[in-house]
């Protein structure tokens, strides 16, 4: 990735880009005692630090050269904020991979002493070169070793073009966010501009108006004082006809005066005693009908109590009405039941006397046979 032309000189301060100037200088004042060649060997690149720092004190000082920075700044501080980090990306990536290098490594030194720390102390060789079945045997678990970190090897490398590939989603993701925030301040900023033109049209519309009608009322004023000269000049031979004209004038208009506001007293009088009168012939109208609604109200209550006093009378009436029917079928029942039993005596002494006379007539006839 490409580095930015222009440099950062808000990131270069340590201070914001809406800072006043009053946290600039306190800003450089900081870096300058910290930075200054004098502090450093002399002639090294350790003072290109201090040039950095004056050189973005310098343009961040300047209001002119501020303002035009300031105009380019969003576009630069996205630039510069996408570069760095890519710059720690790529550290963090050239670390992993110098991990994953002396990883291997170690592991097989670390595996080797542990196999020697565990394995039993051996004579040595008769000769110092191995025999070919330790060599073979050597070839193999250093070829095995050898796959095994090729494998590990291509494992960490895919895993790490993952993480960059996430990585660099993110940044990306970011990226178009800060442009989306771009576009939304740009918008914003716009919308303010286009409203500060309104207002300042309107201003000056506001502006013009209010000379035109400045310029207006002085040519009305000088004209009326051109008049005045005028006929100060003209009647120069008439002014004491002229003042008693107008204090007739003005006796006549304190007159007239005297005259509308004594009709107009009068009026009031009349209107605030008519609205009296109105008042109170509201107010007797009103307590006219209260009593004819309390005439009417206690009318009605009587009447309600004397239909409330029949009903109850013809309720105790019907209720007598009703007792008396109910004796009279009580005394009924009772007759009929004195008749019913009167009659079945009678038809029991009946019964008995035609027992009787059956039993005489038997007796009677068995008599001759006898």
């Amino acid at each position: 990735m490409q580095r930015p032309e222009k440099a950062d000189y808000y990131y270069r301060l340590g201070v914001p880009s809406e800072a006043p100037l009053a946290d600039i200088k306190s800003a450089y004042r900081e870096l300058v005692k910290q930075r200054h060649p004098d502090r450093q060997a002399p002639g090294t690149t350790r003072s290109r630090p201090f040039l950095q720092v004056q050189e973005a004190y310098e343009v961040l000082r300047d209001p002119t050269q501020r303002s035009i920075y300031d105009r380019e700044y969003p576009k630069l501080r996205l630039q510069w904020e996408n570069y760095r980090a890519w710059l720690r990306r790529k550290s963090k990536r050239q670390a992993n991979e110098d991990k994953q290098r002396q990883e291997p490594q170690q592991g097989a030194k670390r595996k080797r002493d542990e196999q020697d720390r565990d394995s039993p102390p051996r004579r040595p060789p008769p000769s110092a070169r191995p025999s070919q079945p330790e060599q073979s045997q050597l070839e193999k678990e250093e070829a095995k070793e050898a796959q095994t970190r090729v494998v590990e090897d291509n494992r960490r490398r895919e895993f790490a073009m993952r993480s960059q590939s996430a990585m660099e989603a993110a940044d990306k993701k970011r990226a178009d966010q800060h442009r989306q925030a771009e576009k939304n301040w740009r918008q914003a900023q716009d919308k303010r501009y286009k409203e500060m033109m309104a207002e300042a049209r309107r201003v000056e519309k506001e502006h013009l108006r209010r000379a035109k009608v400045d310029r207006r009322l002085e040519q009305l004023r000088q004209q009326e004082a051109e008049k005045l000269a005028e006929d100060r000049r003209k009647g120069s031979g008439n002014q004491q006809e002229a003042a008693k004209k107008r204090a007739a004038q003005e006796r006549a208009a304190r007159e007239n005066a005297s005259k509308e506001e004594a009709a107009r007293q009068r009026a009031s009088r009349e209107k605030a005693a008519h609205e009296q009168a109105a008042r109170d012939q509201a107010a007797r109208e009103r307590a006219t009908h209260e009593r004819e609604h309390e005439e009417a109200r206690k009318s009605r209550r009587a009447e309600l109590e004397a239909r409330a006093e029949e009903r109850s009378k013809e309720a105790a009436r019907r209720a007598r009405g009703r007792n008396e029917q109910a004796a009279q079928e009580r005394l009924r029942d009772q007759r009929l039941a004195e008749a019913a039993q009167r009659v079945d005596q009678t038809n029991q002494a009946d019964k008995g006397e035609a027992e009787a006379s059956s039993y005489q007539h038997l007796e009677l006839e068995e008599s001759p046979a006898a």
